[in-house]
């Protein structure tokens, strides 16, 4: 009997995730479509977890785009859990959370409910908005906020969502960096693959 040939192989990789890199930045932005979530929900429970200040992470702004408030379910009782925490670090922690369609009915439910103290999809303090985000107006007031800083802010932008949304925020990234001293502030984009 001869001895079988075993095929020779070449493995690409491994790779790691887009969001090993998170805690390599002065601030993050987390931007998650729909069930591109995923991954920034285990950024924010090991956040919420280990609660470090030795790490070099100052901020965390995060944006969740959905298209139904069915997507908030598995997800909003972990939110309020963050939100209590980081109740003593209030600059810490910035979460903007939109959706993108609605019925008639969740229309008049806001309407009933818009004096409420929270959100009545997410049980948040932070109201849900309607529509898209504005990233253009949202990365300008970052660069704009006083960090307590004297030195280069370095933003990492961080996305899983569909491809219109990368490209938006891949843009939006190179013109501000190209108008901008590279001194100051420089957002950066980890494309996430979910």
């Amino acid at each position: 009997m001869y001895p079988q040939q075993i095929p020779r192989l070449g493995v690409d990789g491994p790779y790691g995730s887009a969001a090993d890199d998170v805690f390599n930045y002065d601030g993050v932005i987390l931007v998650g479509a729909g069930i591109g979530v995923t991954p920034y929900a285990a950024i924010l429970k090991h956040i919420r977890s280990s609660q470090s200040n030795d790490v070099r992470l100052r901020r965390v702004y995060f944006y969740w785009i959905c298209n139904t408030t069915s997507c908030y379910e598995w997800f909003a009782e972990m939110l309020q859990q963050i939100e209590r925490d980081f109740r003593d670090r209030p600059n810490f922690l910035t979460y903007h959370i939109y959706l993108t369609k609605w019925s008639m009915r969740e229309a008049r439910a806001v309407i009933q409910n818009n004096s409420d103290q929270r959100d009545i999809w997410t049980g948040l303090e932070s109201k849900t908005s309607y529509g898209r985000p504005n990233f253009a107006v949202d990365f300008q007031a970052i660069i704009n906020e006083d960090w307590q800083m004297t030195e280069k802010r370095d933003i990492g932008v961080f996305v899983c969502g569909p491809k219109p949304l990368v490209k938006e925020l891949q843009c939006l990234c190179i013109k501000i960096n190209d108008h901008r001293s590279p001194n100051t502030v420089q957002f950066y984009l980890n494309k996430e693959s979910f």
